[in-house]
């Protein structure tokens, strides 16, 4: 096999090992975002807010003038709308972050898709093997020791993984 080809069939592996990882974190984030979306909606439609006691709403004898306005909404009902409206402002924003990230995770999962057939196709210990190499960066004699087996079979392992996956990508000639 041409060294170009194996540096890179073994550039490939690691960008798909990465994206991987990327995908898991921006699931995280997802999983995060839902539930703040969740409990923004929830505070909305249980109008869940706290008013503030600067609102004056008891009685205030001091005062000689009385509040009034033209559509017969008292101040306090005016600053619980304007919390609504923050709240329905942050819950669009949260929706539009978690649009996006989806979107991200939609577009890596196409990029690595064809090297996550082939890699699926291999036995378990190929996919540990794999693994440990380009996703968790061992070194050969870390892998030696983790799957209890030679140095020379590591190399041995690792030229005919790669060179399985070059033919399976129609890299290798």
């Amino acid at each position: 096999m041409k060294a170009e080809i194996f540096r890179k069939t073994e550039g490939h592996l690691y960008r798909y090992y990465e994206t991987v990882k990327k995908i898991k974190a921006l699931e995280e984030e997802i999983k995060h975002l839902e539930a703040q979306k969740d409990r923004i909606k929830k505070d909305i439609q249980e109008a869940n807010i706290s008013i503030e006691t600067e609102l004056n709403m008891g009685i205030d004898y001091s005062n000689s003038k009385v509040q009034s306005s033209n559509d017969g909404t008292s101040y306090a009902e005016k600053a619980l709308i304007r919390e609504i409206e923050k709240l329905e402002k942050e819950w669009v924003y949260i929706r539009k972050k978690l649009l996006k990230k989806r979107a991200r995770v939609r577009e890596l999962e196409r990029q690595i898709n064809s090297m996550k057939c082939n890699i699926g196709m291999l036995s378990e210990e190929n996919k540990r093997f794999l693994e440990l190499k380009y996703g968790d960066k061992k070194t050969i004699d870390e892998i030696a020791y983790n799957l209890n087996i030679a140095r020379a079979t590591v190399y041995r392992k690792r030229e005919e993984l790669i060179e399985d996956i070059a033919k399976w990508m129609n890299w290798a000639g």
